[in-house]
């Protein structure tokens, strides 16, 4: 099954998980994605296993992804100023509640990254929507398969040891936010732009 990521023009010299454009280039752009916030309870699971990861190893190198941006992404669009037509695509699409748990912890060891697997039937077919939703508001496809995770360090050399999931948290989602990305003071920092709540 494949899923669509969003941009409106080439990112040179910026490594994007982009798959998505939308030709010509548009000044004034922000940086969006579509995204699910987690809960207390997972957003406390997830913290546990950053430390514990870090503790496991000898000389840990890496950055952890704070609290406040922990989340599970939807759909990447990247720059683009068309805002208000993401806006749309969102407030169109109608989902029911559905659960989510943690699988496995894996590593994109070409870019650093560690991460946490989510799986959930009703999390595929949601990203599907949206997905196809954004095509048809104009945006093309280059293609990539979704692989729904939680990013939980970047940056990071080879680690040796993953730790296993156990007892994972079962989290409902019953709402999906549009976030712009941005640095203030040198942090990465998510702010949310548009949210749609489930059935």
């Amino acid at each position: 099954m494949n899923f669509l990521v969003f941009i409106d023009f080439p990112a040179a010299k910026r490594v994007i998980a982009a798959k998505f454009t939308v030709k010509g280039l548009i000044v004034g752009v922000l940086r969006l994605f579509i995204a699910i916030d987690l809960d207390g309870a997972m957003t406390d699971y997830l913290l546990a296993l950053q430390k514990e990861i870090v503790s496991s190893q000898k000389n840990f190198s890496g950055r952890l992804v704070g609290k406040e941006n922990l989340h599970l992404t939807l759909a990447f669009i990247g720059e683009t100023s068309r805002v208000e037509d993401v806006k749309k695509v969102l407030g169109k699409t109608v989902f029911s509640p559905f659960d989510i748990n943690l699988d496995y912890v894996g590593e994109f060891k070409k870019t650093g990254v560690i991460y946490v697997s989510v799986k959930s039937g009703g999390l595929f077919s949601l990203a599907g929507d949206i997905s196809s939703r954004l095509t048809k508001a104009g945006f093309t496809q280059e293609g990539r398969k979704y692989t729904p995770h939680i990013t939980l360090i970047r940056r990071t050399e080879a680690v040796e040891i993953l730790p296993q999931i156990k007892l994972s948290p079962v989290m409902t989602v019953r709402e999906i936010a549009l976030k712009k990305s941005g640095y203030m003071g040198g942090r990465l920092v998510y702010t949310d732009i548009f949210k749609q709540r489930s059935l």
